[in-house]
């Protein structure tokens, strides 16, 4: 069910220590490069749907980000947002890319606002999906993540129960949603999954974003932001302060559409996406 040509890459954190990411790749090498981050527990697999539709009109790159997927689950990673933007940069390094426009759904749009807001000459636009990036209600599992021997749980929990979790964050199922979320579980349960996710939840901590979230304002970046109307993981509310908070920012929300807009309609995002980035300087 994957897509794309898939391969390690390997880059630093922020104490230069390698981290190797499963990065797929789709498009052509001299278009505008696209850097797609996904949300939290589940993988790059989640972009499929948009590269289809978006087809050769820009250079995809999909990485499993570190705790997840194919990529690396160090023990030693700074999962906050600050810590997965060092090795965002890593990653821009390793593959020799000055800048790029970020598009980042759900914990991976916090991860971009980190990494406009920290090193904002290596983002040439944003893109925010239900972005997790402020002082918003916590879902419960992410609070159950955040309980003593979760990671534990995580590994006797049946993967039916699992898939409960992922299931309820779409409003709009499509086709293959089932099989989708099958694989995320089954990625979940794998290797060091589950303490991967759990770490991850547990840096999703506002206190630990707010030195970031204050400094929204400077973004300098074009911004869009696509928010599904019925998503009942980020309020309205958050997407329409970023707007306001964010100088370039424009905000669009996709009606009949819950928290996963890039697999319930992916066409509509493949749409607005090409129509917004012709309008803004890309480096390939």
């Amino acid at each position: 069910m994957d897509w794309g040509t898939a391969r390690f890459v390997e880059c630093a954190d922020v104490k230069g220590r390698a981290v190797k990411l499963w990065l797929r790749e789709s498009g052509r090498v001299d278009a505008p490069p696209l850097l797609l981050l996904h949300g939290l527990g589940i993988t790059g697999l989640t972009w499929k749907w948009v590269a289809e539709e978006l087809g050769g009109r820009f250079r995809l790159l999909a990485p499993d980000l570190p705790g997840f997927g194919r990529s690396d689950k160090p023990s030693f990673l700074d999962a906050t947002g600050e810590g997965v933007a060092a090795v965002v940069v890593g990653l821009l390094d390793a593959l020799g890319l000055p800048s790029v426009t970020l598009v980042g759904h759900s914990m991976g749009g916090g991860i971009s606002l980190a990494t406009a807001v920290l090193h904002p000459k290596r983002v040439s636009g944003l893109v925010l999906m239900g972005a997790a990036a402020l002082d918003q209600p916590v879902p419960p599992a992410i609070r159950y993540a955040r309980l003593p021997l979760a990671a534990w749980a995580i590994r006797l929990m049946p993967p039916a129960w699992l898939a409960l979790g992922y299931l309820d964050a779409y409003h709009r199922p499509q086709r293959d949603t089932r099989d989708v979320v099958r694989a995320y579980v089954s990625s979940l349960r794998s290797g060091r999954g589950p303490e991967g996710y759990v770490r991850a939840a547990r840096a999703l901590r506002y206190d630990r974003f707010r030195t970031i979230a204050e400094r929204i304002p400077s973004v300098c970046c074009p911004t869009l932001l696509l928010h599904g109307a019925r998503d009942r993981v980020v309020p309205p509310w958050v997407p329409e302060r970023l707007s306001h908070e964010i100088p370039q920012a424009r905000l669009t929300l996709l009606p009949e559409v819950g928290h996963m807009p890039q697999e319930e309609t992916p066409s509509e995002v493949a749409r607005l996406l090409s129509a917004w980035s012709a309008c803004i300087p890309c480096e390939p």
